[in-house]
């Protein structure tokens, strides 16, 4: 009933009993009147050792026992588990599938992983006892890549070894990223200026950052995004927001919104590109120095830099422009003015 003994592993004596011992009773019907662990204790009661075996000698075997047990079917055993799964596994994190050899026979269960640079090394096989004959695998991939998963029964390859098994980078964790800069404040950013803000992973192992800009319509294609790798795990996100108003700034990594994401920013009204010469006069930054009546203005505007007087009459709080250089701005021609307000 166990040809085979002599391949049984000698380091667990109480598993080989507790087999020869199961089988003496289903195909001989001699009745266990004495456990496993006690058979196998140097200090065992002789008198419970000499009832068992006195049992033997007149049991008689009963039909179907499989006496030809020596006859092994490698490509009976099989193999199933998310360890040996073309996908879905990842570096340094374990991956365990089982290996069944009910319809094989009886032999050893060797398994080996040889990662994309061609090393090789012996898996953890663990020999679970049940009536299927399973044995639980575990490894741990080091590297991403494809790997290929040997499973060998008796010597030989089982149905479908070598598996390949794809392994990617391990997810990283977004609770770990943080983002901060002027382009994240709840104020202080204006509309067609651009703005930016930092990203910091460091820490937080493998993943793709990602920003998206929702503006004050909902839409995600009016703020274009330049993501920036500017290393020591830091990354710069800059944009320029067109319109004014709240927009939502979603931060991402391996998939996941960072800590505080999303972010509201709400974003002011910036300068005219084009205007009356009331909007010239009150957005200019000008240094004026005093002299009587009327002041001399240096002017600088987004259009450049030039000099103007500018005439103030009280009774009615209007602007006179006097015939000076002036830079070509938008409402003015041949340096003189095209109204006066």
């Amino acid at each position: 009933l166990c040809p085979d003994w002599e391949t049984w592993d000698p380091r667990q004596p109480v598993e080989n009993a507790r087999e020869a011992m199961q089988q003496a009773d289903d195909w001989l019907g001699v009745p266990q009147v004495i456990a496993p662990e006690e058979i196998v204790d140097p200090n065992v009661d002789e008198h419970s050792v000499m009832t068992y075996l006195s049992q033997f000698p007149k049991a008689k075997l009963k039909p179907g026992a499989p006496l030809n047990s020596k006859q092994v079917h490698p490509k009976k055993a099989k193999a199933y588990g998310p360890g040996i799964e073309p996908h879905g596994n990842t570096v340094l994190k374990s991956a365990h599938f089982t290996v069944e050899t009910v319809e094989a026979g009886l032999g050893e269960v060797l398994v080996y992983i040889e990662d994309p640079e061609g090393h090789t090394e012996e898996a953890k096989v663990v020999a679970n006892n049940d009536k299927n004959r399973t044995y639980s695998v575990c490894y741990v991939p080091k590297v991403a890549g494809l790997h290929k998963v040997t499973v060998l029964f008796a010597g030989q390859n089982i149905d479908r070894s070598p598996f390949e098994v794809n392994v990617g980078m391990a997810l990283g964790d977004a609770s770990k990223v943080s983002a901060r800069g002027p382009g994240l404040e709840p104020v202080g950013n204006v509309a067609n200026k651009p703005t930016y803000f930092d990203i910091y992973t460091a820490g937080a192992g493998a993943g793709d950052v990602g920003v998206v800009i929702v503006d004050p319509q909902g839409r995600r294609d009016t703020v274009e995004v330049v993501l920036e790798d500017k290393g020591d795990n830091i990354f710069r996100c800059t944009y320029r927001p067109v319109l004014e108003g709240p927009h939502t700034i979603y931060v991402t990594f391996a998939g996941a919104q960072i800590p505080k994401s999303p972010f509201t920013v709400n974003v002011a009204e910036g300068p005219n590109d084009t205007g009356d010469q009331s909007d010239l006069v009150d957005n200019l930054s000008a240094k004026s120095t005093s002299q009587g009546c009327c002041w001399k203005e240096t002017v600088c505007s987004p259009w450049g830099e030039g000099e103007t007087r500018v005439e103030m009459a009280a009774a009615t709080n209007s602007h006179r422009y006097c015939n000076t250089a002036v830079p070509n701005i938008s409402g003015f021609e041949n340096g003189k003015p095209s109204g006066e307000g």
